[in-house]
């Protein structure tokens, strides 16, 4: 998965390049950190999680949903923040870093690797051919240090944050909740550059869904755009020039 990715020129991340070099100048600003704060944690962890609310494998029952929901973002919110440190400490990302937030998303004890799937997974559109189970562990792996080619580094953080999360859903590392864990997992070189997290509000999620099938398609250019348009946004949020965001909507 990766080949035919379609690069964009940087001329067409202008506008955010733009924002994030306002963002490093005001950082230090009164109310700057309160700010970035709550966007990479309750805001973040209430879009990303309701993305896929519905959940991955067995889900609650109807009576403990809130209980659950509830302890899904409190796990993410976790995450995030060991996440957001790792990223200021590590060059790159390894697969060690994908397992332990993987084990901190599912509310495991810190420290612990989440053991990657062994089960087959299920086509995510028409002709997908998920990875074995037995591969899974190699793929990840190689998928990674694809990450340290010199070709990747001529992309933008946008592009790089789109192919991680494009190839490693189409390996599909974990039996549950991959898609919470990829999407904040695909932000570490936006960050590294000094980016926000590209928070992908759930009113998007229809959009975001067909986004990811058809770049599993070879169709990169909307899953581009709408992660080019969610930094924009958390850009605007932690510069003040967008409102916040509305509140999440949990998927049925």
């Amino acid at each position: 998965m990766g080949n035919g990715f379609e690069l964009k020129t940087r001329r067409l991340f202008a506008g955010i390049i733009g924002q994030r070099d306002r963002w490093v100048q005001r950082r230090e600003a009164p109310g700057a950190d309160a700010r970035f704060d709550r966007l990479t944690g309750d805001i973040w962890a209430g879009h990303n999680c309701a993305l896929d609310a519905a959940g991955e494998g067995a889900g609650p029952q109807p009576e403990s949903w809130e209980n659950e929901r509830r302890r899904q973002q409190a796990c993410h919110v976790k995450a995030g923040r060991w996440f957001l440190e790792t990223v200021r400490q590590s060059a790159t990302p390894t697969a060690t870093n994908l397992r332990q937030l993987h084990s901190r998303i599912m509310g495991e004890a810190d420290g612990r690797l989440s053991d990657y799937r062994q089960a087959p997974a299920e086509p995510l559109v028409e002709d997908h051919d998920p990875t074995e189970g037995e591969l899974v562990p190699d793929l990840v792996d190689t998928a990674l240090q694809w990450c340290q080619a010199d070709s990747f580094s001529e992309m933008h953080e946008v592009e790089q944050a789109a192919l991680v999360l494009l190839k490693l859903t189409d390996i599909q590392p974990f039996d549950r909740h991959n898609g919470k864990t990829l999407r904040l997992f695909s932000n570490f070189f936006l960050l590294r550059a000094g980016y926000p997290p590209a928070v992908i509000r759930s009113e998007l999620a229809g959009r975001y869904s067909l986004a990811v099938q058809k770049a599993l398609c070879y169709q990169t250019g909307p899953l581009v755009e709408l992660l080019t348009e969610s930094v924009a946004f958390s850009l605007g949020y932690c510069l003040e020039e967008t409102p916040s965001p509305p509140p999440f909507v949990v998927l049925d």
